[in-house]
């Protein structure tokens, strides 16, 4: 059993009810009401519940997260009616798949809890390194969507943020996969390639649910939260414009800082909501003035520099620039002040 260090304290600021959820690892059965895998997830159901009532937090749902394969969902079932049971009158909410819908036990499994989170994405493994592959196809997500509508009890669907790094060998072979955290140390000739959720296809599916939904769904949960530390999630602009179901943009700007006489410090910043991927090309002129140095930095080089001009250019893997993130790219020395232009060559 590992409880995470819940800060109850951020959560009584919060004007936003509050769920708590329990994760159950793989089982495979058997599925009784009151064996002993049962009495432990049945006491941990209710040592949450009172532990946050101990920290003054009011919860408004307990939801559990249970990867049940189809064949098992029958046996789910015993164990959501024992959870529903012991933990009564707070509402019991259950995460499932889309490949439930095709189980004959799904329905009946949904009547059991009070309601429930259709999660629409997940990773398949790519037959290739050639292979397109999404976490959340929205042609899929509708139907999906439509189906579980059908079965009249309220329901939310679970729209992704984040991505992985998606390893191959040599020959093209699916090895493996890592996502947020300490970075992974892979053997040598293995291709990484990233795979991100489509801020834009996400915005549009808001937009659809927005206007075309069935009745007995009531809202998207978001998988995940941003965090500062984050490298494949969204950030909090690019999430808060999708929300409302616009398309985020990135939008860069470069600005000239002055800090001292003669100094000139070139400083790249992205302006829009979305991330900026790809390379970036900013050219500089100053039609009097004598340069006497000038430098790029981090992962941009100096090229073309003539005795009135110069460019920065990113090199190597594309830039990636979050919403609102600055970087210094460069400087320029003067003998004398000197009027320098700048603009960002389109590639």
């Amino acid at each position: 059993v590992v409880r995470v260090p819940v800060d109850y304290a951020a959560l009584r600021k919060l004007p936003y009810p509050v769920g708590i959820a329990l994760r159950i690892g793989a089982f495979a059965g058997p599925f009784a009401a009151e064996d002993e895998p049962a009495r432990v997830i049945l006491g941990l159901a209710e040592s949450v519940l009172h532990e946050a009532k101990a920290q003054q937090v009011t919860v408004r749902e307990l939801q559990i997260d249970f990867d049940a394969a189809e064949s098992k969902l029958a046996g789910y079932r015993v164990w959501v009616e024992a959870i529903r049971r012991r933990v009564a009158p707070m509402p019991v909410v259950i995460t499932t798949l889309p490949s439930w819908l095709d189980s004959p036990a799904f329905a009946s499994l949904v009547q059991a809890a009070d309601a429930f989170v259709l999660q629409v994405h997940s990773f398949e493994r790519p037959a290739d390194s050639r292979t397109p592959f999404e976490l959340c196809v929205p042609a899929r997500a509708r139907r999906a969507v439509e189906r579980a509508g059908a079965l009249g009890r309220p329901f939310q669907v679970a729209l992704p943020t984040y991505g992985y790094l998606v390893a191959f060998d040599a020959t093209g072979k699916f090895v493996g996969l890592s996502a947020e955290g300490p970075v992974k140390t892979w053997p040598a000739k293995i291709q990484l390639h990233e795979v991100r959720t489509d801020p834009a296809a996400m915005a549009e599916l808001v937009r659809h649910w927005s206007g075309v939904r069935p009745a007995t769904l009531t809202g998207i949960i978001w998988y995940r939260l941003p965090t500062e530390r984050d490298v494949l999630n969204w950030r909090w602009p690019t999430l808060a414009a999708v929300m409302q179901g616009r398309t985020p943009e990135a939008k860069l700007t470069v600005a000239l800082r002055r800090p001292e006489a003669g100094l000139v410090e070139v400083e790249l910043a992205n302006a829009g909501e979305a991330d900026h991927f790809g390379l970036a090309v900013l050219a500089l002129r100053w039609p009097v003035g004598t340069l006497v140095a000038s430098d790029a930095l981090g992962d941009f080089a100096k090229v073309d520099a003539t005795t009135r001009s110069l460019q920065f250019r990113a090199q190597g893997q594309a830039l990636r620039l979050g919403p609102g993130e600055r970087r210094m790219v460069g400087w320029l020395r003067f003998k004398d002040h000197a009027e320098v232009e700048v603009q960002i060559v389109p590639r």
